[in-house]
């Protein structure tokens, strides 16, 4: 008896996954469809759904009245979607395993809950990520590269529309990666376009280059790391 319990509660779980799945990949259609004007003649290929809420595919359609899109990629996470994916977010987000992809292409990781000097970089990364843009919010441009992070502690004595600076700063203090080494930070300003930034760490070593925890630990990869870590916690 006990064993048909377990085959039984078995066939319900997995009954529930299927139906998941289905329901995952179903909302992810309807999402896309509802980005585009014209959907009389919309066909899907493959589309599948991905550990963390990821669903992947690729469709066809007339996407204005002078374009007809044939096979584009596309890819819903967590609800938001994207139909122009770059190569390394369909290499993350679309397979069974993305910390071994991550690893693979990057030399990061491999993203276990062990790694707590890679957890505590995504958090840290995360967190001055953030701090940024409510800088940016408020100042509408990031720090320079001369007042780097230390801009998000104190209100650096000179730059425009200061006056608008958070009374107490946007952390109390910034940081230190897992080597107890600074975080470091570099900004591009575009003239008034909102330039990108980074935050990097050069791992255990130090030295640029390297993988595993030698490895260089960028913001540009700050999605596919909090992705990760919220497909390891769930």
């Amino acid at each position: 008896m006990e064993i048909i319990r377990l085959i039984r509660t078995a066939s319900v779980l997995l009954i529930l996954t299927i139906a998941g799945c289905s329901s995952e990949t179903q909302k992810a259609k309807d999402l896309l469809a509802d980005s585009l004007l014209i959907t009389s003649d919309l066909e899907f290929q493959d589309v599948k759904s991905y550990p963390g809420e990821a669903v992947c595919g690729s469709f066809t359609a007339t996407t204005s009245y002078t374009t007809r899109s044939v096979n584009q990629p596309f890819i819903v996470y967590r609800e938001t979607l994207d139909k122009n994916p770059s190569d390394m977010d369909w290499i993350i987000f679309c397979d069974r395993d993305p910390a071994a992809r991550l690893h693979e292409e990057t030399g990061i990781g491999p993203f276990e809950d062990k790694n707590l000097e890679l957890r505590k970089t995504t958090n840290d990364v995360t967190l001055l990520s953030d701090a940024l843009e409510q800088y940016y919010d408020d100042i509408f441009y990031y720090p320079t590269e001369e007042q780097g992070l230390q801009a998000l502690v104190k209100k650096p004595e000179r730059g425009g529309r200061l006056k608008n600076y958070r009374e107490g700063g946007y952390l109390k203090e910034i940081p230190l990666d897992p080597w107890g080494r600074p975080y470091l930070y570099s900004h591009v300003r575009w003239g008034r376009v909102k330039g990108p930034f980074e935050i990097s760490t050069l791992g255990k070593s130090g030295v640029s280059g390297g993988s595993g925890i030698e490895a260089d630990v960028s913001s540009n990869y700050l999605p596919y790391l909090t992705h990760i870590t919220k497909t390891i916690d769930q």
